[in-house]
């Protein structure tokens, strides 16, 4: 999981701060989360589907299939 965050938001030539702005966290949460020093919660997993236009099981890891 943390690899496709670091990944589809350099896709998207967003910063992390980019990403945190509009996620509503800090640049440190986004960066944990790209590490794997911090678990997502689910409710910012459901964002990032929608702001990566992917299913939540592709960030996961859960299947290869984007959509």
């Amino acid at each position: 999981m943390e690899n496709r965050i670091g990944a589809e938001r350099v896709r998207l030539k967003m910063t992390q701060a980019d990403l945190a702005q509009k996620l509503g966290v800090t640049t440190k949460a986004v960066s944990q989360w790209e590490t794997g020093r911090s678990a997502l919660p689910a409710k910012r997993l459901v964002a990032l589907s929608n702001i990566f236009d992917c299913t939540t099981d592709w960030l996961l890891g859960l299947t290869d299939e984007r959509l």
